[in-house]
């Protein structure tokens, strides 16, 4: 699935690639109305973000408003308020 590309091209640290195949995946679910699932690719796109250098976060927060799912800063710093690891 396309998720399933997005965590892959992640561990192959191509971050623009995996980053590109979860936004898909995430319209995807959206589309179907499946929260959950679209939940699950948030984190994953999340996930990308903090895995990929500096260099390449401006292109990803590019891709996420593109997509037009809203204002990445406060979805990151949601996500930090929650991961304990932060």
């Amino acid at each position: 699935t396309y998720g399933q590309l997005g965590i892959l091209f992640r561990l192959k640290e191509e971050y623009e690639l995996s980053g590109r195949w979860l936004i898909r995946s995430i319209q995807g679910f959206a589309n179907t109305g499946d929260d959950s699932s679209v939940q699950q690719g948030v984190g994953h796109f999340v996930t990308t973000y903090k895995a990929a250098p500096d260099f390449m976060h401006d292109k990803l927060e590019s891709m996420w408003t593109q997509a037009g799912f809203g204002d990445f800063g406060r979805l990151i710093n949601s996500q930090q308020a929650h991961d304990p690891v932060s």
